[in-house]
């Protein structure tokens, strides 16, 4: 019934730096999570499923494993297990077990090797369970991976709103000792720890949208922006951990600050601030040293390295539109030339210092998934004494914002993402079906079956599943490329292709892949790497992309692509064709605008026409299926926390608001196919957050389904996954 349902968690993790370090597989409970986690936070859960005994499930799991020798959809039926008879110890440590194996047989010794020892830390009450796993370590060699420690993980505080975008500075950190937390929950920023789950508001930060609180590096006090003066201009402000009022600090020339970092001795916070580069302030004086560096707003600034000589910090990489695609630089703290720490295709952030400035760790997503790594570094020339090292082995979880702590402890937070792909006939929505483990769900136009993203060791690429049940038959080895947002493929009217943007050896293409099965062909290639998110026209016989500066159409049957439009900036995902097929709509912007404007193209002429202002960001611009009228998301705050939902008519000069609630975050709208529900997610705390809809009639608004996200339906309208 959702685009794919999911359990999500952030969390803040320690783990011993001088050992290395094992992941855990499986995590399906509340309770293990509570057992595992510093911090957690259940965004979205996983529909209920049929009630199956855990007897019955393992029967299934060992006739698929033994049997069958499906080993994917045998670990389905095991992880059913686990998260439906979690209580159930015997049964649920055997599923584990099995998991184990399972993944041994598909050569995927990490993976076992976390999945065994899963069974020794959570059923260690099912002493000839864990006589098997520990058997079935020493034959995986469990000492070359996972070393003589093991990883302990320490509950600190569960809390609903714990802020962690990746893409932003972090909005939380822990103190040096790793014992205390401070973050940013709305209006306020709040600290925990001191040996208690207990949190006590610090100080109000009104609507400020980047605090960006940092902890002295004496543990005292508390550095964070905010713009809560006599004036209203964003200022500089120090706190005492312990509570008090906060000093302001600096003047106009850091009001743009988008990074701070402490001084290793305590006495100045650096900010970093796009386009004029670091600003020093000296917090006895409160004087500023401003030294002028290449600093675009894309730039995140990490912390100082121990001696003063480095701060750490990521940047995208030049001429890649992809959020993903970051690199990490070190900065001289006089000025100077920025050096680089590393240089991958993927997603290379969030650095750290050791006590001894010679490693920095970082998340990266080089080997697929977000892990933390360690890059050895010369303090001399901050340039990198040894190859990168990859230090944990998640695969359905990211890792994010690492910081080292007391000296020889790890945190981090993490993203952890459970998704279940599930389907239901419109006419019965709330009888969903889960049919497999995978992400970005797309039914076929028939509803016969449903496209999706594989999700889990040996299962990355392409996929389809029978609608009613079966084996899932992967289609190509090699998915889109993704980012952040909506899916990334589109399938053709008719059910007989699937189209892609894909990483070449040469660059970027547009794929054409057969809808059941075999060689995807190019029928458009670019130099350089990007995001390519095709959309079929009504009719099936044209592809619609943006690249860089140009929207073009390309013919499905093979040809030369033809550029319709230009506009500086396109929002690459943001593209749908009118139920007629005669226009396109997008989101794109020129120079100089301050947001996104609402652009209609005519799809034979390139004729654009702007609906609205470019103002704001938007995102997910759809169609109503009577093709009058377009409907989108349009950020209100400038980050996303306070939005709403908008229509603009097409011969209308002004929008109008359909879905704009207090306390409530909305998310990207879908109209059904009639016509009459727009569907969108909203988050608005515990018990009312998940896919709502409204209804066109009369504006109602309704909880539909919680903890579900946005669907999408077969094209008769009949099936919805």
């Amino acid at each position: 019934m959702t685009d794919s349902w999911s359990d999500r968690d952030t969390t803040v993790t320690h783990l011993d730096v001088s050992s290395a370090v094992e992941r855990t597989y499986t995590m399906s409970t509340r309770r293990i999570h509570a057992l595992l986690l510093m911090v957690s936070w259940m965004m979205l859960s996983a529909v209920p499923v049929r009630a199956e005994s855990a007897e019955q499930l393992l029967q299934q799991g060992r006739h698929r494993e033994e049997i069958l020798g499906d080993l994917a959809r045998a670990i389905d039926s095991y992880e059913k297990v686990l998260e439906i008879h979690a209580r159930n110890h015997r049964s649920a440590a055997r599923a584990q077990y099995r998991i184990g194996r399972c993944l041994e047989k598909m050569a995927a010794l990490t993976e076992a090797r976390v999945a065994y020892r899963a069974v020794l830390r959570t059923f260690s009450d099912q002493a000839d369970v864990v006589r098997l796993a520990r058997a079935a370590l020493r034959r995986v060699g469990d000492d070359a991976v996972v070393g003589t420690g093991d990883l302990t993980l320490r509950l600190l505080l569960e809390h609903s709103m714990l802020p962690m975008n990746p893409h932003r500075p972090a909005e939380f950190d822990l103190s040096p000792d790793g014992e205390r937390l401070v973050f940013r929950d709305r209006s306020k920023l709040q600290i925990s720890g001191d040996g208690r789950a207990v949190i006590r508001p610090l100080a109000d930060i009104g609507t400020e949208l980047w605090p960006m609180p940092r902890w002295s590096p004496e543990g005292e006090h508390i550095a964070y922006m905010a713009g809560h003066g006599t004036a209203g201009e964003r200022r500089l402000w120090i706190i005492d951990a312990s509570g008090g009022s906060p000093r302001a600090l600096g003047g106009p020339e850091i009001s743009g600050t988008r990074g701070l970092s402490w001084t290793p001795d305590g006495g100045a916070v650096t900010c970093l601030v796009p386009g004029t580069g670091l600003i020093t302030v000296d917090l006895e004086r409160d004087t500023s040293r401003i030294i002028r560096i290449p600093s675009p707003p894309s730039m995140r600034l990490g912390p100082y390295s121990p001696d003063g000589r480095w701060l750490a910090a990521s940047l995208l990489e030049k001429g890649n539109p992809s959020p993903l695609a970051r690199d990490l630089w070190l900065v001289p703290a006089v000025g100077g030339r920025l050096v680089r720490l590393t240089q991958t295709q993927g997603f290379d952030a969030h650095p750290t210092w050791t006590v001894d400035g010679d490693t920095v760790y970082f998340v990266s997503s080089r080997a697929g998934a977000w892990n933390i790594w360690r890059q050895p570094v010369d303090s001399d020339s901050g340039r990198p004494s040894g190859p990168p090292r990859q230090m944990t082995h998640f695969s359905d979880s990211e890792t994010v914002f690492p910081s080292v702590v007391g000296g020889t402890r790890l945190a981090f937070g993490m993203v952890r993402t459970r998704r279940s792909v599930q389907i239901a006939e419109v006419a019965h929505p709330g009888q969903a079906r889960h049919l497999v483990r995978g992400r970005a769900p797309l039914p076929a136009p028939d509803g016969d079956a449903v496209y999706y993203l594989g999700e889990g060791p040996g299962r990355d690429g392409v996929f389809s599943v029978p609608s009613g049940g079966g084996t899932p038959l992967r289609l190509a080895a090699q998915g889109p490329v993704l980012g952040p947002g909506p899916r990334a493929y589109d399938v053709s009217p008719d059910g007989v292709w699937l189209a892609y943007g894909s990483r070449l050896d040469d660059g970027t293409g547009l794929l054409l892949q057969p809808a059941t099965g075999g060689q995807a062909s190019v029928i458009w290639r670019q130099a350089g790497a990007g995001l390519v998110v095709p959309r079929f026209s009504p009719d099936g016989t044209r592809l619609a992309f943006t690249w860089r500066d140009g929207l073009y159409t390309v013919p499905t049957s093979g040809g030369q692509p033809h550029r319709l439009a230009l506009q500086a900036h396109w929002r690459r995902r943001e593209l749908a064709w009118s139920p007629d097929g005669r226009q396109l709509a997008a989101l794109a912007s020129q120079d100089g605008d301050s947001g996104d404007a609402v652009v209609m193209i005519d799809a034979t002429s390139g004729t654009i026409q702007r609906l609205t202002p470019a103002a704001r960001r938007k995102e997910g611009v759809c169609w109503h299926p009577d093709g009058t009228r377009l409907t989108y998301l349009c950020w209100l705050d400038g980050v996303g926390r306070d939005t709403e939902i908008r229509q603009v008519h097409l011969g209308d000069s002004a929008s109008t608001a359909l879905v704009n609630e207090p306390f409530q975050r909305e998310g990207r709208p879908a109209w059904s196919p009639d016509g009459r529900w727009l569907y969108y997610e909203a988050v608005r705390g515990p018990g009312r957050s998940g896919l709502w809809r409204r209804d066109d009639r009369d504006g109602s608004l309704a909880l539909f389904a919680p903890d579900a996200t946005l669907p999408r339906w077969s094209r008769d309208g009949g099936v919805m996954a």
